[in-house]
């Protein structure tokens, strides 16, 4: 039996669809990624935002979400950051596995 590993070298810029989310002024600051599935919907695991309880979901958005970050270090000027709206809470907006255990992260 064979086994072989493909090793993919992508250039920057070429997965356009890749996001991160995060809070605050650093992209350091970024504690979870996602893809862009439509022009106005990113794909998530739930415990990035997932702040509530099973009896009361609650979801808490990112401060921003960024584009085209190759390295958290860089200051890199083809980055885009787009802040979303002053808001405490998204309802509505976020859609999660009716499943998802915020405990044991089943169906994250």
């Amino acid at each position: 039996m064979y086994i072989k590993i493909l090793v993919n070298h992508h250039k920057e810029g070429s997965r356009p669809y890749l996001v991160a989310l995060g809070d605050g002024e650093s992209a350091l600051n970024q504690y979870c990624g996602g893809s862009l599935i439509t022009p106005n919907a990113v794909l998530t695991a739930a415990h990035c935002l997932f702040v509530g309880s099973s009896n009361n979901p609650r979801w808490l958005p990112p401060e921003w979400v960024e584009f085209n970050r190759h390295n958290l270090n860089d200051t890199d000027t083809d980055v885009i950051r787009m802040y979303l709206e002053e808001t405490s809470e998204c309802t509505g907006d976020a859609v999660y596995h009716p499943e998802y255990d915020q405990n044991t992260i089943d169906n994250d």
